[in-house]
């Protein structure tokens, strides 16, 4: 998910989250719906509906759910 930060010097506000390709941490403008990784070029959507990913530890598949979802269950195995 994104969380916002606040540059201690200018008090600049920043959001950060993690790329939904690479899984680098974005840092964009607050309020920005979608971004664009420059390391891989994947899209992540930062809007109302936030995802989130974790690897199967099975398969190694990576699965995607809501952020905040209580339990994720992989379809594969």
């Amino acid at each position: 998910g994104a969380a916002a930060v606040e540059c201690a010097q200018c008090r600049a506000i920043t959001s950060q989250g993690k790329c939904s390709g690479c899984g680098v941490c974005l840092m964009f403008p607050p309020k920005s719906n979608f971004v664009e990784c420059a390391n891989c070029k994947q899209v992540t959507n930062f809007g109302a509906n936030h995802m989130d990913q974790i690897t199967c530890t099975g398969c190694h598949v990576r699965l995607m759910f809501p952020q905040g979802a209580p339990a994720v269950r992989c379809a594969i195995c």
